[in-house]
């Protein structure tokens, strides 16, 4: 499902937009040889007020969706707590699991250094760079 489509025209029927997306998720939950599915998803606040409300609308959907498979997931709208830097990196450090919703403004703050995207983009590769 591209982000743009979500960006330009909402979430739409989860069952019809993302069944293929969730499916390859699921199996990826269930081939896991993981005790707890810690989820942590990383996405950048778009400016416009439709685009911001139709991304967090699918991120909000795609989280409970995930909860009910009994996943722990973290993002900024149900889990943020403390100082967002320490939030981030206490969050992606407990994950074992990452969803990048990788919009074409999420690609251009990897490169902020001072935005929220590109603090939870370098905490994520480190942390990818040490598991075997």
């Amino acid at each position: 499902l591209a982000t743009s489509e979500i960006l330009q025209k909402g979430w739409g029927d989860p069952a019809q937009k993302i069944e293929s997306a969730l499916s390859n998720i699921n199996q990826c939950l269930s081939n896991a040889n993981v005790t707890q599915k810690n989820i942590f998803i990383s996405y950048a606040h778009e400016p416009d007020d439709q685009a911001k409300t139709n991304l967090q609308d699918f991120i909000k959907k795609l989280a409970d969706h995930l909860i009910l498979t009994g996943a722990k997931v973290f993002y900024d709208q149900n889990a943020l707590t403390g100082p967002t830097k320490e939030w981030m990196e206490k969050s992606v450090d407990a994950a074992s699991f990452f969803i990048v919703i990788a919009t074409p403004l999420y690609k251009k703050r990897t490169t902020v250094l001072d935005s929220g995207v590109y603090c939870e983009y370098k905490a994520i590769c480190k942390k990818l760079s040490t598991l075997d």
